[in-house]
């Protein structure tokens, strides 16, 4: 018989069906969705169109099928189709990485990295504290040259970094020239440690706190900041949120009970997350304490989520000014679902709203001094002197003509 259809056009289909975002095949995924598919004709005409490509495919598909690859190309196809960029599907081993991140639990040997042009070198733009990295003694601002004594090339990029990467018992062979000395070193780094996401110091009479992401430990490495500053006598505090987007809303709100008191105007809460039925479904809560020294919150267009709800609500408590670019506008709630096979769907169920001002989701937070700065990357902020960073400049400023 001769065939019909491609190669091309075989893998066209599937990738129209996932597009199209009309299939996922695990009971326990379509008992999550019930609730964005309520018509049972219309759904049962999805499933007979996708049992007519999978017929097609079988019997004409001149190549093989990888049953295990194509369940999660279905998988994340049908949650592409909520067009909720959001939401996501994870395999089981994307969802023991996402795990370990969201705990605090860091993988790869603790850098930053990205692509040196003039080089080709994979250019250190921060390392975390406490990671192997800096303990090997590798700064922001150093040039790794080679992995494994493998040479780093702008062509080979992407798979020197994923050399970095890993959260296994394993060690990689880094060479690196130091921006300081223009020494070149090599090192054997382990991979795998516990992140910090909260930096800090004393500038003058003002205490800096950048915070990256919010995780489980980042509360907790905040309060630590925060006590630390105050024992050192500073006047106000620049909270930076710059670039922060990922992490999870509730440990954002850990971050802000840490800064203001009982909530006792608007929703009465640090935040509430209200499902699509109009339903409260989380009430995040402050308790007694609070921080009485003037703030203020810097954030950029890729400050998102947690950072939002944190410069929105301490703006709300008469807590903070902002100054910076009006930020991402991501306030929605997501929710991990596990699934049977140990593979996770990340799904936005909620919107949540700050505590006293209307939902920022869609427009951002726009700040009480707008300052501009432009970068080719994003990343090259924590490359900048701080007296070539116009946003920080006005913070410093703000605090210390109060």
């Amino acid at each position: 018989m001769s065939k019909k259809i491609s190669l091309g056009l075989a893998l066209a289909i599937t990738f129209v069906s996932i597009a199209a975002a009309i299939a996922i095949t695990m009971t326990t995924s379509m008992k999550i969705y019930n609730n964005l598919i309520k018509d049972l004709p219309g759904r049962s005409q999805m499933y007979a169109k996708l049992a007519e490509i999978d017929d097609l495919v079988r019997s004409e598909f001149y190549g093989k099928i990888d049953e295990e690859v194509l369940e999660d190309l279905l998988a994340q196809g049908y949650i592409a189709g909520t067009g909720d960029p959001f939401s996501r599907y994870m395999t089981a081993d994307e969802y023991i990485s996402y795990y370990n991140e969201i705990a605090g639990k860091m993988t790869g040997i603790g850098i930053r990295p990205s692509l040196d042009r003039d080089t080709g070198y994979i250019l250190v733009q921060e390392v975390y504290g406490d990671s192997p990295a800096a303990a090997a003694g590798i700064s922001k601002g150093d040039m790794i040259t080679a992995i494994d004594g493998v040479k780093v090339e702008a062509s080979n990029y992407r798979e020197m970094v994923s050399k970095l990467e890993g959260d296994k018992l394993t060690s990689v062979s880094v060479t690196f020239i130091q921006s300081e000395t223009g020494q070149k070193l090599t090192a054997n780094i382990s991979k795998g440690f516990t992140s910090r996401s909260v930096s800090y110091e004393k500038l003058g009479s003002i205490g800096y706190i950048r915070i990256t992401d919010f995780y489980k430990n980042t509360a907790s490495q905040f309060k630590d900041a925060v006590e630390r500053l105050k024992s050192e006598s500073v006047t106000g505090l620049i909270i930076d949120v710059r670039n922060n987007s990922k992490g999870e809303i509730r440990y954002a709100a850990e971050v802000i009970d840490v800064l203001v008191p009982l909530a006792t105007e608007g929703t009465g809460a640090i935040a509430t997350a209200i499902n699509a039925a109009g339903e409260v479904i989380e009430v995040y809560s402050a308790d007694s304490e609070n921080v009485n020294l003037p703030m203020v919150v810097l954030v950029n267009k890729y400050s998102e989520g947690g950072a939002e709800l944190l410069a929105c609500d301490l703006r709300d408590y008469g807590k903070a000014q902002i100054v910076g670019e009006t930020t991402g506008g991501k306030g929605t709630l997501q929710q991990v679902f596990r699934l049977d096979d140990g593979s996770a769907v990340l799904l936005t169920v909620a919107e949540i709203k700050p505590y006293i001002s209307e939902s920022f989701n869609g427009v951002g937070v726009t700040p009480d001094f707008p300052v501009e700065l432009t970068l080719s990357n994003p990343e090259d902020l924590w490359l900048l002197d701080r007296e070539k960073d116009p946003q920080f400049q006005k913070a410093y400023e703000i605090l210390t003509e109060e």
